[in-house]
């Protein structure tokens, strides 16, 4: 009993010190606002594209320079002038003209951005994948995790930076619009004043706290990783509660699901070895997820079932590139 009670004071208290730090992180202010952005007369085309320029190289004027990276981290991956050798993925030297399988040269841009296995250019696809699943994480989702605004500016210095006319900003942003789930929608467009309906704003935080990232979560399309166990805690918490297996201190459903999230490696599903040597420590977590977002994630999952799996865009797209491999 008073371990429990221990335990609990702990969840409270990093709750409330982390949701501090959390509320000024997801306030701060973006590099333009989307009003500003959509307004020609307040944020010109070379502002924007500056500001691409420092989210790709960390600064101006060292775009056919090695050894500059800034928060996109694309240089890791790719090479900007024509003569320069990429690393691990295609030159993107001429990107403003391409298309393949989009109409226009920005929707292939776009969908290179947030869906990097819809399209896969030959030679560089994961090793194994035969080219049908790219290396490349979803520029929109952690641990990249662009803004909206800010793949819009990256979007247009490539254009400007190859001397073409850049899509208008309101282009951009409904090429990516046009790309995205509901919430992955609202997710990268957090910077925006836009109203969002509650479900849509819950849904947004199993992006941003990554947990999409390893799990399926019901009714959350962007949630399809296969690392970690099925998240449909309605019937799942019951179950594990009962399991002999479980050496928590977690008396209802809502307890353990609270549990699963700040200290996770409690309790490891036996069928999912490889998540507890590959998830991040459980005071990552701790410290991380504040008090809010805790409580509305927690009544989330509590409710969480579905009859059906969602489909990943991704999955879809290997198994379509493996049948035209093999045909």
């Amino acid at each position: 009993m008073r371990l429990r009670i221990v335990w609990w004071i702990v969840i409270l208290l990093t709750g409330t010190a982390t949701g501090c730090e959390n509320w000024n992180e997801h306030t701060a202010s973006p590099i333009f606002s989307s009003e500003e952005i959509t307004a020609n007369d307040t944020v010109t085309i070379q502002q924007l594209a500056d500001e691409g320029e420092i989210l790709i190289f960390g600064t101006l004027g060292k775009s056919d320079a090695a050894g500059y990276v800034g928060k996109a981290q694309c240089p890791v991956c790719h090479a900007f002038q024509p003569k320069h050798r990429s690393k691990r993925a295609p030159n993107l030297w001429g990107i403003s003209t391409r298309q393949r399988t989009k109409t226009t040269s920005i929707e292939y841009l776009a969908e290179s951005h947030v869906c990097p296995t819809c399209y896969v250019v030959a030679g560089w696809g994961l090793k194994g994948s035969r080219d049908c699943e790219s290396p490349m994480p979803k520029a929109h989702l952690p641990p990249v995790n662009l803004t909206l605004n800010e793949l819009v500016a990256i979007d247009t210095w490539l254009y400007v930076h190859e001397g073409e006319a850049p899509p208008a900003p309101q282009v951009i942003r409904s090429a990516y619009q046009h790309l995205l789930s509901p919430e992955e929608w609202s997710y990268v467009n957090r910077d925006s004043h836009s109203t969002q309906d509650a479900e849509t704003s819950v849904k947004r935080l199993f992006l941003q706290h990554a947990c999409a990232g390893c799990h399926i979560i019901p009714n959350i399309s962007a949630a399809t990783g296969r690392l970690g166990p099925q998240l449909q805690m309605k019937t799942n918490a019951p179950a594990r509660l009962e399991d002999p297996a479980y050496t928590g201190h977690a008396s209802s459903p809502s307890e353990y699901i609270m549990e699963s999230i700040l200290f996770h490696d409690v309790y490891i599903v036996a069928d999912n070895p490889m998540y507890a040597q590959t998830t991040p420590s459980s005071s990552y977590y701790d410290n991380t997820i504040g008090s809010v977002d805790l409580n509305q994630m927690v009544a989330y999952l509590e409710s969480a079932e579905s009859d059906e799996q969602p489909e990943s865009p991704d999955i879809t797209a290997i198994e379509e590139c493996l049948h035209n491999t093999d045909s």
